[in-house]
């Protein structure tokens, strides 16, 4: 087979004509079955000018490793692992080397496989760890170019030891006293950003699949080194590049091993308050919502030690009221019934408040917020009235019963007080508040009912209520609905 009749058909997949496509499609299929096909197409991968074509050629050459690795010949397959680590050498595209570094995460992945497979048919029936040695040659240029001193070749080594990592976790893990000093080595001198970027998803990877004690210890001491870098590459990243570095909080949440979040939680709480309060264009929204799933997540799985600290929940409380009350919520435009009802980050605060509700104790909790809730219902300032209302509909939910034993009266007053709000914003999330409590709480709310259906009645025939189908009026009708469901 010739390397341009395979870049012909290559290059006709990438038509608009869909019969070209198939017809593309099925001749590649054919060609598929020849013995040089997976050379042919890294030759195109090595020397062609195109990029598309260049990443055409690598997503088939890595469909037909997963495919068929078990047919493929020993000979072809270990010249295709010379040429790759060749090529990742002096490859400089970057969509080109991303391509590269999956290829040689895969054929390592399945070497280990196939390794462990042929050592436990040749191992007696006594049960024995297997010990495995992997891709030497690979392994042998990540552990030359990790020590390189020249920084290019550094970076080098550590996308190669990431991609292993992500690849073939738990067979690096068995190295892990090597792997441990590497880390703390690269996260504590900062040779690059790279470095450490690289760092940090060997650590996050490693995190996921641990499963034995004895490395616990060592996690613990790596997270305050860790957690002074992802702040630094939140510093030193564009937005764009920071979308996976909470990953590693995530993969410590998720950890099989117990207690290895805990001794560091007060930090990595006050990391992800940081990073979802940066209202500004250096953070990405969806990275400011991760922030504060992680700390939802937290809640979830440590509320122990939440309430026995009771100095982390007010900051996280006033922090939520910060972000809510500083991102704009539009309530007036007219929406589509598929249009999301609020800005990510109000989402997301909202998902905090609810766990904090559903898992934390009332008796402590609620009294907490309305300390901070309290002051800024009275506030000058709309924004922050628009807040107080947006964190007692994000409570209710959890607290209902505490909050209909213990505060009923000056909630509810506090709910008719901002339903009559001159601000259409602070009404609005008043009125959602007012759903939300109707929607959980029975018997004694009834009585409020005489005092605030006509509130609502005068909000339903304003003019500006009557025809547009926006935010507010839809409350309205919720709050309306909910009210009535009550009597």
């Amino acid at each position: 087979m010739e390397s341009s009749q395979l870049i012909h058909w290559l290059k006709q997949l990438t038509e608009p004509d869909t019969e070209k496509v198939k017809q593309a499609t099925k001749q590649l299929q054919n060609l598929s079955l020849t013995n040089d096909f997976l050379l042919q197409l890294f030759h195109i991968l090595h020397s062609e000018q195109n990029e598309q074509i260049r990443i055409l050629a690598s997503v088939l050459l890595r469909r037909k490793l997963l495919k068929s690795s078990s047919i493929i010949s020993k000979n072809i397959h270990e010249t295709l692992k010379h040429l790759l680590l060749e090529q990742i050498q002096i490859e400089k595209n970057q969509r080109i080397r991303k391509s590269l570094f999956e290829l040689i995460g895969t054929i390592a992945k399945q070497d280990l496989q196939h390794e462990i497979i042929d050592k436990t048919k040749k191992k007696s029936k006594k049960k024995s760890n297997i010990e495995t040695t992997g891709w030497k040659e690979y392994l042998h240029l990540c552990g030359t170019l990790v020590q390189s001193t020249d920084i290019k070749q550094l970076e080098l080594g550590m996308y190669l030891f990431a991609t292993l990592a992500i690849y073939c976790g738990r067979f690096v893990l068995e190295h892990w006293p090597h792997t441990f000093n590497l880390i703390t080595t690269m996260l504590k001198t900062r040779p690059s950003i790279i470095v450490c970027e690289q760092a940090l998803i060997i650590l996050t990877n490693l995190v996921k699949v641990l499963q034995q004690k004895h490395y616990v210890q060592t996690i613990v001491d790596i997270v305050p080194i860790a957690n002074e870098t992802i702040q630094y590459l939140f510093i030193n990243l564009t937005a764009e590049n920071t979308t996976n570095l909470l990953d590693f909080y995530e993969a410590l949440l998720d950890c099989e091993v117990p207690n290895v979040i805990g001794t560091h939680l007060q930090s990595i709480i006050s990391t992800c308050l940081q990073i979802a309060l940066r209202n500004d264009n250096t953070v990405l929204e969806s990275v400011r919502y991760n922030a504060l799933s992680i700390l939802a997540e937290i809640c979830r799985q440590k509320k122990k030690t939440l309430l026995k600290h009771q100095t982390i929940l007010p900051p996280i409380i006033q922090a939520l009221l910060q972000i809510i009350s500083s991102t704009a919520i539009d309530t007036n435009t007219i929406i589509d019934d598929n249009d999301d009802d609020e800005p990510v980050v109000v989402a997301g605060a909202n998902h905090v408040l609810e766990a904090m509700s559903y898992h934390l104790s009332p008796e402590k909790f609620v009294p907490l917020v309305i300390s901070q809730v309290e002051p800024m219902l009275k506030s000058n300032v709309s924004n922050e009235r628009k807040a107080a209302y947006y964190v007692l509909s994000g409570i209710i939910d959890g607290c209902c019963d505490y909050i209909n034993n213990n505060y009923l009266e000056p909630y509810m007053t506090a709910l008719k007080i901002g339903l009559q709000d001159t601000n259409s914003d602070v009404s609005s999330a008043a009125l959602l508040a007012l759903g939300e409590t109707c929607a959980v709480l029975e018997g004694e709310i009834s009585k409020y009912s005489v005092e605030i259906l006509p509130i609502l009645m005068e909000l339903m025939v304003k003019s500006e209520n009557m025809h547009d189908h926006n935010l507010k009026v839809i409350r309205i009708y919720y709050a309306v609905e909910e009210l009535i469901g009550v009597l």
